[in-house]
This record gives C-alpha cells, sequence and structure tokens, in this order.
C-alpha cells in the first residue's frame, strides 16, 4: 500500500488536530535574547488585551497579562455538533469553520480560518491539499485535467519545485491576495520530526526500495519532508512575517520503453499551518500563537461521527461506486446515530488515537517553541507558552499568563483559579 493510500486511512488525530506543527531548530541565543526582550516591554497585542478586554475570565488580569479561553467550533453539516475545541486569547476574533469536500480521495474534512486580534497577529489553520500529476512523451496519453481540476479525487497540479515555493505561489495567494513584495526570510528543514514520520512509514520505504532495485525501466521514488518557511510581504499598508509549517508526502514514479517516458506524482500537504506578525514581532509573538495552534483538540461526540463516516466512504469506494449523494444521505443518518452506543464504541480508538497525536506533538522541540507541557488540575496536560513566571487556570479551560509576581487571581474573583507549573521544563522556564 502507497503512503498516500496509507494516509487515507491513517489515525484522523494526525491528518485534522493541530498535532504536529513545523517549528524545528533555531538559534538559541537569538531565542532567549527574544525572551528578555519580551519580558522588558510587552508587544501591544498582549497589552490590549489587559483590563476591561478580559471580563469573560472574570478576574481582572495585570498589565501585559494574557488571557486565554475555550472556543467551541460547530459543525454545521452535522447539524451543528461541537467538532472541535481550541485556547484563544481573550477579545481575538475567531473566523473558523469545518470544510466538507468528500469528492476528494483525501482530507474531505478540515478545519480552516484563523485566530486573530486587531493588530495583525493570527494563528491560521489551512485545508490539506491533495494533489496528481503525469506528463509523457506518448501523444496518444496526454493528460486532459487542467491545472485545478479534480481528477480521480485529487486535484491536478504539478509538485512545487520547493518548500518556498509552494509557501509563496500556493498558500499565500490563497490567503492573502492582496499581498505585495513577497520575500522568503528563510526556510530549514526540521529533521528531527521528518524521521518521526519516516518512521511511521519504514515497512512501505523498504518495500519501494527492494521493488526499485528488481524493477527494469520503472522506479519509484517517496520523499517525506517538514518545511518551515518564513515569508515577508506588505498587506494594506503594513509590512508582516509570517512562517508557514507543513507535512510534505510525495511519490513519484518513472518509467522508461523503447522511446516512449512517464513521470508521475501522487502528493499531499498535511498539517498546514502558519502564525504570523508584524514585521519584527514574529518572534516574541510566537510562542503564544503556536500555544494556540497546539491546543485543537476533536470532540469525542464529533470524531465518533467522523469515523463511520470515513469507514462507509472507503467502503463504497472499494466497491466502485459513485458516493457523492450517498455520502450526503449517509451523513444525516450518522448525524442522528451519534448517540451513546457509537460513542461508546468509538470512545477507545478516540482516546488511543489522541494519545497517538500527543505523542508526536512532543517531537517537536519544546526549548525552540517557547512552550511547556502543564499538568492541569484534571489531570491532563497542555502545552502552554512558558515565556511566562506565572500561569493559572480555572479549570474551565481559561488561563491567564503573567509575570507579576504580586498578582492574586483569587481576589475579588468569581471563580477559583489554581497555578500550574511546568512538568518537565524544557522551554524557557527551563532558563529561569
Amino acid at each position: 500500500m502507497s503512503i498516500i493510500k496509507r494516509l487515507a486511512l491513517a489515525p484522523t488525530a494526525l491528518l485534522l488536530t493541530a498535532g504536529l506543527t513545523a517549528c524545528g531548530d533555531s538559534d538559541m541565543t537569538a531565542f532567549l535574547e527574544a525572551q528578555e526582550a519580551k519580558a522588558r516591554t510587552q508587544p501591544s497585542w498582549m497589552a490590549a488585551l489587559s483590563g476591561s478586554s478580559q471580563g469573560n475570565a472574570a478576574v481582572t488580569a495585570p498589565e501585559g497579562a494574557v488571557v486565554l479561553e475555550k472556543h467551541i467550533v460547530p459543525d454545521p453539516g452535522t447539524g451543528g455538533i461541537d467538532s472541535h475545541t481550541l485556547l484563544t486569547p481573550a477579545g481575538w476574533s475567531k473566523d473558523l469553520e469545518i470544510e466538507w469536500r468528500p469528492a476528494l480521495q483525501v482530507g474531505f474534512v478540515n478545519l480552516v480560518g484563523a485566530v486573530s486580534d486587531r493588530n495583525g497577529q493570527e494563528a491560521r489553520f489551512h485545508r490539506m491539499q491533495t494533489h496528481t500529476h503525469f506528463e509523457t512523451n506518448n501523444r496518444f496519453n496526454q493528460p486532459t485535467a487542467r491545472p485545478g481540476q479534480l481528477a480521480n479525487g485529487k486535484v491536478w497540479q504539478r509538485p512545487p519545485s520547493t518548500a518556498a515555493a509552494y509557501a509563496t505561489e500556493v498558500l499565500l495567494p490563497q490567503t492573502r491576495p492582496g499581498a505585495r513584495n513577497v520575500q522568503v526570510v528563510k526556510t530549514e528543514e526540521v529533521e528531527s520530526v521528518a524521521r518521526t514520520w519516516k518512521k511511521m512509514f519504514a515497512s512501505e520505504l523498504q518495500r519501494e526500495a527492494q521493488f526499485n532495485r528488481m524493477a527494469s525501466g520503472v522506479q519509484a521514488k517517496t520523499h517525506i519532508a517538514v518545511p518551515r518557511v518564513r515569508v515577508r510581504y506588505d498587506e494594506n499598508g503594513s509590512s508582516y512575517e509570517e512562517e508557514f509549517s507543513f507535512i510534505f508526502f510525495g511519490t513519484f514514479t518513472s518509467m522508461s520503453s523503447m522511446g516512449t517516458w512517464f513521470r508521475g506524482a501522487d502528493w499531499m500537504v498535511s498539517d498546514v499551518k502558519s502564525v504570523r506578525a508584524k514585521q519584527g514581532e514574529l518572534d516574541n509573538a510566537r510562542p503564544m500563537l503556536r500555544t494556540i495552534v497546539q491546543s485543537v483538540r476533536m470532540t469525542p461526540k464529533w470524531h465518533a461521527m467522523y469515523a463511520e463516516l470515513v469507514k462507509y466512504i472507503l467502503d463504497m469506494r472499494r466497491r466502485n461506486h459513485q458516493i457523492t449523494m450517498q455520502h450526503m444521505r449517509k451523513r444525516s443518518e450518522l448525524i442522528r446515530k451519534t448517540n451513546d452506543d457509537i460513542m461508546a464504541m468509538h470512545r477507545d480508538s478516540f482516546n488511543k488515537q489522541q494519545a497517538s497525536s500527543d505523542r508526536l506533538q512532543r517531537a517537536w522541540s519544546n526549548t525552540m517553541l517557547g512552550v511547556d507541557d502543564y499538568k492541569l488540575p484534571d489531570g491532563t496536560t497542555r502545552s502552554l507558552d512558558s515565556s511566562y513566571e506565572h500561569v493559572y487556570t480555572n479549570g474551565s479551560d481559561q488561563f491567564i499568563f503573567t509575570n507579576d509576581a504580586l498578582f492574586q487571581p483569587n481576589v475579588h474573583s468569581t471563580q477559583e483559579w489554581t497555578r500550574i507549573t511546568p512538568m518537565n521544563p524544557t522551554g524557557s522556564a527551563a532558563w529561569r
């Protein structure tokens, strides 16, 4: 089974949640200097959250503090079921939705949209994209699809020449059509995370190598990469920096015989996230923006419905049926069927997949992210911005981050706040 096909059957927690966020290595000295600068002068987006804007947390936070609250994303396509939750700063706008594209072979449902503030700082979720392409010198077998058209459940598109080209020529125009003076600031490959994914598909890669040794005139090559691309651009009179991260899977095939050649590619880009801020502010804002991205969780009820739907769609495809209309009818049935019986049936698999996703998240370097794992009063863990000395939670997915040692959140508060500390400090908390 090819890697692309296996991804169609992969745990949904790996393909839909915030899961892996391509962050990777950066210069430690620069990182520490940025954190010191942050402690001296809080960016305007943090100061804007203090005072009256934090009323939802039922506590008056000190100057420079940040409050994170749980935000619920409903899915209108399933009758309004709560699909995902994530942590967002108080006062920020949330433009998030569940997008269904049942005609696609892989990635036919995505959490897309952005969490942003008035100053242009943003954490954005992009859709998974699956593509196919081939070219040949056989004039009787020329492709009929055009770029952007569907071909066998995938979008017809030539693979990008580089990760930077994909970020600037595909991702950025999709969300920033007004961007001008686009420049690539830096491109990095996150080798540690790429190795984790290659290990997951080691058996397929071994079979591919064996096939290439035995085959004559046919070669296959799988490419797995985890790039991080930072770009700079102007938009609406301001200069921004935006950092894109994604996982690239591609299977490339070449054949030649008696003067005829064929080159084909099936490739996909998954777990596409980006964070942005005004030029010069991204390094300071990045830990909190990454906390938002990493906080996404699927709800068990929505996951149960989705798992049933995936099984149905894959079964219909195996029987070579036209599925679009049947899929819509089946989805309505599954909405009604998502009850305690389905929940019980899928609870164990959901918990296992969530745990697998959490383990993969921790493959990223918390040191470079500026986050640490905090144990919450209910026994669960959260990856949170560790550049603040004091973090409090009320046990209802609301958090206060502050460097004010005299701050007492329970004074004049209608809620009970508990201070939490890093379990095993590896981010900036390890340097205090």
